[in-house]
């Protein structure tokens, strides 16, 4: 297989690594189609999917990371907000889960 470089803004490094094993997976299955062998077509199709879908989820959660604004007021489509403040919250009934941080926001200011 050819290399190939490029450059990957931080915080993607994740999302070059699941697409790399997608294509890794692909190639599995043009060598099978191409042997007759369609057990390995329709396995690395599936495959193809899942990994196409993983790295879709992983590039969404770091464009919505970049929403995780922490200010004293944010302008949402023109509109002003204000942060009413953060206090901690469990998720879940189970005792032992980490207790992230909820962040309230006040409708227009």
């Amino acid at each position: 297989m050819p290399k190939v470089t490029i450059e990957v803004p931080e915080g993607f490094e994740d999302s070059v690594k699941a697409l790399e094993e997608t294509l890794e997976r692909a190639q599995k299955g043009v060598v099978g189609a191409s042997t007759g062998d369609l057990a390995a077509f329709d396995t690395a199709w599936q495959a193809v999917n899942a990994g196409v879908e993983e790295t879709e989820r992983q590039l969404k959660r770091r464009l919505l990371r970049g929403l995780d604004v922490d200010a004293a007021r944010i302008l949402i489509e023109g509109e002003p907000y204000a942060r009413v403040g953060r206090y901690a919250a469990r998720y879940g009934l189970d005792p032992h889960q980490w207790t992230p941080r909820k962040r309230q926001v006040r409708c227009p200011t």
